[in-house]
């Protein structure tokens, strides 16, 4: 399990008191590439917290409409939404609202609002039931997905967890969560959430 080839999505370069020549950059997002190990495809992430990166890069979906979500909570407190995770193929996106500790988390964007509600976009994740009730309090947002740790497939009733569903039903090695960092990890799910959807899907006929 390893990173490959992490790499600022945008920068911006700012002057700075004291001349032409001081300058510093602002990294606005970063690329990382989650090299595979568990059997499955590599996977590109985006992770930003910068509304114009978010909408060039969902644009990349506009073909796509079954997609794993997650979210990222911060429990102290009454709970809120401090990340959102998307994932369709071998790309994922890492949204998160709070990126220096202390901060007030920035709002949704508005064409991310509009991906979640769109009515022809189904998401898929593992406790997704939670993730959907508190987009819908904070946020307005309604999605339309399935939990797969509810039984709306036979195959995901027995499971325990997305690591062992997808490793019996795809035939995969999937690390155990804490063999990885939480940033991987939540990319990784919402992959895994996708491609055991797809697999789930195309085996009842939905």
């Amino acid at each position: 399990w390893r990173q490959d080839g992490a790499h600022a999505a945008t920068a911006v370069h700012v002057d700075l008191p004291g001349g032409d020549e001081a300058m510093r950059v602002i990294l606005k997002g970063l690329y990382v590439t989650l090299v595979s190990t568990w059997g499955g495809p590599d996977i590109k992430v985006l992770r930003t917290s910068t509304e114009s990166e978010v909408a060039d890069f969902l644009r990349g979906w506009d073909h796509d409409v079954e997609f794993g979500l997650a979210t990222e909570v911060e429990e102290s407190g009454a709970p809120w939404t401090k990340a959102v995770h998307l994932a369709a193929g071998s790309r994922a996106l890492s949204f998160n609202r709070v990126t220096v500790r202390g901060e007030a988390p920035r709002p949704l964007p508005e064409c991310l609002h509009d991906f979640l509600r769109n009515k022809s976009h189904t998401f898929y994740g593992w406790g997704l039931l939670h993730a959907a009730q508190l987009l819908a309090f904070e946020h307005r947002v309604f999605v339309r997905g399935v939990d797969l740790s509810g039984r709306s497939w036979p195959e995901a009733a027995g499971s325990h967890d997305l690591r062992s569903l997808s490793n019996e039903l795809l035939n995969m090695t999937v690390p155990s969560k804490s063999d990885v960092t939480n940033a991987d990890w939540s990319s990784l799910g919402v992959h895994l959430s996708w491609a055991v959807a797809r697999h789930l899907s195309a085996r009842h006929g939905d």
